[in-house]
This record gives C-alpha cells, structure tokens and sequence, in this order.
C-alpha cells in the first residue's frame, strides 16, 4: 500500500518542536522536491482566490490576504536556503538546481498576476 506523502513527509507537517523550528533530525534531502510539489500549487491557488475575490478590494481581503499567502512556500524555501547555505551537499545542492526554475517560475506567476495586480492596484488608486 503507498503512503500519502503528505503524512510522511516532515516538511509538511506541523513543527511541534521547541520554538516551532524544522525536524532536522529528520529532515532529508528527497523531502523537498514533494514538498514543493504541495506547497506551490496551494499558493497559487491563495493567489488566484485572493484575485478572484468577488467582494471589494480592501486591505484585509487583498493586501493581509496576499501577506498570509504561500506561508508553507516560504517556510520551504528559507529552509533549503538555509541548509544549503549551513549544511550542504551534493544532494541539496540537486534540490537547489530542480528548484531553481521552478521558483523563478512561480515568482513570475506571483507577481506578474494582472489580475492580482489590478485588485492591489485598485486599493492604491
């Protein structure tokens, strides 16, 4: 019987360690890639109903909304950042090359969003 990866994978579980920081103990290479595959199509997902959000543009359902976005995302990549940058290897450093266009990827569908933007945009007119 497969796993869920979801269930297995500590990099998308909840950080019940001292002071919420990652399982190093467990953490491993080959978790990040699957945790990427989970946490950047649930951000853009945020993004897309923070833009299709039928009520008005506010700060609250636009500008907070986008702020909370992608928190796993984010979480993921500080920690690959950081391990590649304290702790790496060959293996990390594979996870930084797969990433790489990935990320850029998925910064462009974050911010070159027209309508994301023009919601955002609306707000500062």
């Amino acid at each position: 019987m497969k796993r869920d990866p979801i269930s297995v994978n500590p990099l998308l579980q909840e950080w019940n360690t001292a002071y919420g920081l990652p399982p190093f103990a467990v953490v491993r290479a080959e978790h990040f890639l699957p945790a990427f595959d989970v946490a950047l199509p649930a951000h853009l997902a945020e993004l897309d109903a923070i833009a299709h959000n039928p009520q008005p543009a506010s700060f609250a359902n636009t500008l907070e909304a986008f702020d909370a976005s992608g928190r796993l995302a984010v979480r993921l990549e500080n920690l690959l950042g950081n391990l590649a940058f304290s702790e790496t290897s060959p293996e990390l450093q594979a996870v930084e090359r797969a990433m790489a266009p990935r990320m850029a990827a998925h910064e462009n569908a974050t911010y070159l969003n027209a309508v994301l933007f023009a919601r955002i945009d609306s707000l500062f007119e």
